[in-house]
């Protein structure tokens, strides 16, 4: 390593003060490419942001139809339990009444 031959003057890479252009041109891509990542990340999150609103309008409908759905159903049994009552009743009388015709043609025979 001591015997290290010297390059001629021409093929000595110049010492320059100056940034050559390929650093430039990198040191911009990095800063772009830091840049967009960043941006990109901030509209991910509004995106994000405006799906939970929309998401919390469709829960706030669908609790108010399930308020609806609910009284409609609460109205239907009891109209369906008067139904049943006034079935029962009628029944009971449709029964009476045979009981009392077999009764009469019980006395009539």
């Amino acid at each position: 390593m001591a015997f290290r031959r010297a390059l001629p003057e021409e093929n000595r890479p110049s010492e320059n003060i100056f940034i050559s252009i390929t650093d430039l041109t990198i040191s911009i891509l990095l800063v772009v490419m830091i840049l967009l990542a960043f941006v990109g990340s901030n509209l991910r999150d509004t995106r994000a942001l405006s799906k939970i609103g929309d998401l919390e309008e469709n829960i706030l409908s669908l609790k108010t139809e399930k308020n609806v759905l609910t009284d409609q159903l609460q109205t239907t049994q009891n109209a369906l339990n008067i139904i049943q009552v006034a079935t029962q009743k009628a029944i009971r009388e449709a029964e009476s009444k045979t009981i009392l015709n077999n009764n009469l043609e019980k006395k009539l025979v």
